[in-house]
Order: C-alpha cells, then structure tokens, then sequence
C-alpha cells in the first residue's frame, strides 16, 4: 500500500522551493519506507508518484484486487489553466492510465478507484476515469469533511477480483449508515460499474454536452459550479443511465428537498442545460 500526502506548494524564505508532498509505504501492514518529495505535473498529475511507485513497488502478477483511493477536494471538470482546484478530472484520468500499467502490465484497468470528495459522482468525472477502472465509488452530493469509511479497507487486501462489486457496496453501505447517524444534510453515495456505464454515458455526453453538467472552458475566472440531481434538470433526466448505478440516498432533514424520495445518482451543474 502506497499513501501519497499532496500539499500546497510553498518557498522557504520566498526563496527555496519546499517539498509539497510525502508518501509512506506499507506491505503487510509493516511500514518499509516513507520521505518528502517535490511534486512534478509535466505528463499527469501524478508524475512524481508514479516514480516512487516504480522504485518500492513488490513486482509481479497482481493476484489481489487492485485499487486507488483519492481523498481530498472536488475534481475540476476544467483544465489545469482554468481551474482554481490543483486537482482536475482530466489529470487524475491521465496518471491513473500511466499508473495501472506499472501495478501490473497485464492490467487493464484498476478493479476499484473510490473517490472520497464532494460531487465526484458527475457524468464527466465518470467518462473520464471509466476507462481505467471496473467500479468507482463516488458522491453526488457534498461529502462531508470528505468522508469515507475507510474500516473496510483493513482487508483490501485479502479481496478477489470477483468479490471486488461486494465489496465496493459495503464501503458505501458501511459510509451511508455512519454519515445518516450525524448528518442533517443530503447524502447520495453511488457504485458506478463502468462496464455497463462507459458506452451509454459516450451516447449521451454526445448528444448534449452541455446538459450534463459541462461549463464553458474559455472564461479565464469560471464561477464556482452549482450542482444538483441530474434528476432535476428536466432535459438531462431523461438521458441519464440508471443501470449499472447503485444508488445509497437520504434527502436533507430541512428544506425544499426534505421529501425528495429518489436520487440518480448524479451531479449535475444548475443553469447548463438551458
């Protein structure tokens, strides 16, 4: 297991370029290495990491379910020059396809990738990961303090790539029940299997780019993006796939969608599809 620590890059003195990142590896539960270093974005957003992985990584044919797991701030459906988060989509996309191939050659795609941050669960985040990955977990819906169980991930590593949907579930059941305990708010946690997800959600990006939740890449400052259900946009209701979503929801304690029953599973942006 790799953990990769990124941090806002600073300077020493205004002068020295501080590190921005530390990483910390485990095998079998025993730590084996650990250090800072500098992050670098030339090729993806994940240069740097993918290089301390290749240099401590246990080679060989995996034989266990694979996985990656971000936690942090939403991912930006922008590009890197218009975004204002350090993470984006398209970035994170790009370092999981150079990344899967060092795991294992063989390896076509991550078994899992959980994404423990808000709004996650958007038709374009999807798309792009897709390709890299059999299931994703996600939220549609603000994650609280970025919050996902992680207790079932202490046996990660005991799980069979056949068991790897089971398993998926019971982090989001697992994350559900703990948030519904403390949470006024709305939750809306999904599994997405990108198998059955990836040509439909090609169809429908593809005949209305804008609807789903896409917001226009030339302004130089872009508003912060306001979500919602796609379910409550009637133009992009009707297009987006239910099969192959598993849906975990609770409607807000308090306001106008306290008796909202139904989620889709995904996040659209207010004011796109008009």
């Amino acid at each position: 297991m790799f953990i990769f620590h990124q941090k806002p890059k600073r300077k020493w003195l205004f002068l020295i370029k501080r590190t921005d990142g530390s990483f910390y590896y485990f095998r079998n539960g025993v730590q084996l290495a650990s250090g800072s270093y500098h992050r670098r974005t030339q090729f993806s957003e994940l240069d740097s990491e993918i290089e301390i992985f290749k240099t401590y990584r246990n080679p060989g044919a995996q034989e266990r379910a694979s996985g990656f797991l971000y936690f942090g701030h939403s991912l930006s459906e922008l590009n890197r020059e218009t975004s204002r988060q350090s993470m984006t989509a398209h970035g994170l996309a790009q370092g999981l396809s150079c990344l899967v191939s060092e795991v294992d050659p063989n390896l076509m795609k991550f078994d899992l990738v959980v994404l423990s941050a808000c709004y996650s669960g958007t038709p374009g985040i999807v798309t792009e990961l897709a390709p890299y990955s059999r299931y994703i977990l996600a939220s549609a819906e603000d994650l609280h303090l970025a919050y996902l169980d992680i207790e079932p991930l202490r046996r990660f590593g005991e799980v069979g790539f056949s068991e790897v949907h089971r398993f998926a579930k019971e982090i989001a059941s697992q994350s559900f029940a703990r948030l519904k305990e403390w949470t006024q708010t709305s939750i809306a946690l999904a599994v997405y299997d990108t198998d059955k997800l990836a040509p439909l959600l090609q169809e429908a990006l593809g005949r209305r780019p804008v609807g789903l939740a896409r917001q226009s890449q030339n302004s130089p400052q872009p508003a912060p993006p306001k979500y919602c259900d796609c379910l409550d946009i009637s133009s992009a209701a009707a297009e987006m796939p239910s099969s192959g979503v598993e849906v975990y929801y609770q409607p807000p304690r308090f306001g106008r969608f306290k008796n909202k029953t139904k989620h889709s599973g995904w996040a659209c942006w207010e004011g796109t599809s008009k």
